[in-house]
């Protein structure tokens, strides 16, 4: 699994992550903010008025008022969920709201959310900091994967007990410097984990380690986002499908404490509609 759970230090005192595998109990225990949906991919907002002449004029005005809308938005990103969902819809908000300024920071490594000034920041897990308030992204679906020259000379695992006689790209926890486990479920539901120590590991950059397999140098665990062009091309195969477990829960955060500015709110408000809908989809 790719280590995008990277920074769970968001503010003093350290604060460590609960286990993305959490009972149902436990996730409701976050706290979610959710705003009024706006429908941000409609070139003009909807009118519920019958006159052309009333919608073109409230349609003027939004589009004057989008254009007013000014400031700077920082944002904390994981590399993986940054360049798979979140840099490719930053062109959709700059569009519609050109005077604001974005600086994201994409890295896999501990940053302090509220010292170094973050509005926003995207991490997975479920946070128990109440200082803090989680808007839900999506549960990003992860599974195995190999190149279908690797399967041809070393055949389909059927089971993930077998995972143990090929060879598995692993990645590294920048927190811990221990190999990530590969999380499954058995098909009465129960859900277990599988730590390789094999020859292929990847640190720094979990993007590594879908690299690795479309070149057949072994099996890997990722994000199905990442990969998703490389199924459809027919670069890469998912295996043990049957055993895949839940996904993982990424969330949008900001401290509790400290006002939105209305270009941060905005900026969250599209981030939250554009994950919905791409795990909808």
């Amino acid at each position: 699994m790719m280590p995008d759970d990277f920074s769970m230090r968001l503010g003093p005192p350290a604060e460590t992550a609960r286990s993305p595998w959490t009972t149902e109990p436990a996730a409701r225990e976050m706290a979610i903010h959710v705003a009024a949906p706006i429908d941000f991919w409609s070139p003009h907002p909807r009118s519920s008025s019958s006159s052309a002449i009333g919608g073109s004029s409230r349609s003027a005005k939004s589009h004057s008022s989008r254009r007013s809308h000014s400031g700077l938005v920082r944002l904390s990103v994981p590399t993986t969920y940054g360049h798979y969902r979140v840099l490719p819809m930053i062109k959709y908000f700059t569009e519609r709201y050109p005077r604001v300024s974005l600086e994201v920071n994409i890295a896999n490594a501990n940053v302090d959310f509220v010292a170094e000034r973050y509005d926003l920041a995207v991490r997975m897990g479920i946070l128990s900091d109440s200082s803090l308030i989680a808007r839900k992204l999506e549960d990003a679906a992860f599974a195995v994967f190999a190149s279908p020259s690797y399967l041809k000379q070393h055949g389909h695992p059927q089971h993930p007990s077998e995972l143990g006689r090929h060879t598995c790209v692993t990645c590294i926890r920048p927190s811990t410097g221990r190999t990530l486990p590969w999380l499954f479920r058995e098909r009465d539901g129960s859900r277990f984990e599988i730590v390789h120590e094999g020859k292929l590991r990847c640190s720094g950059d979990p993007l590594g380690c879908a690299t690795l397999a479309r070149h057949g140098a072994g099996l890997a665990q990722t994000y199905r986002c990442i990969v998703e062009e490389d199924v459809r091309l027919g670069r890469l195969v998912k295996v043990l499908e049957p055993y895949a477990a839940p996904g993982a829960p990424f969330s949008l955060l900001h401290p509790v404490a400290r006002v939105q500015p209305p270009a941060v709110r905005l900026f969250a408000d599209l981030l939250v509609e554009h994950c919905s809908k791409r795990c909808g989809q």
